[in-house]
């Protein structure tokens, strides 16, 4: 059994993990294009949850950022 602190992702551990700056998070939040958890002024983010998301994003063909880097990550699956 996975503990919670493996599982929630802070927004800086987020935009390593997808190779893409806070800014580009901050985007994708405000538009509702990945969910979120907030726990007071802390924002955490579920890695199964964005898996899961970026494969159906992924299936339809959307392009949620700009990032080269992620594009490809994306395209290899």
């Amino acid at each position: 059994m996975e503990r919670i602190g493996e599982v929630l992702l802070n927004k800086k551990e987020l935009s390593e993990y997808l190779n893409c700056s806070m800014g580009t998070i901050d985007n994708l939040m405000k538009e509702g294009r990945i969910n979120y958890i907030k726990i007071g002024k802390m924002v955490r983010f579920d890695k199964e949850d964005i898996d899961k998301t970026l494969g159906i994003l992924k299936m339809r063909g959307v392009r949620m950022v700009k990032n080269l880097e992620l594009r490809k990550r994306l395209a290899d699956g």
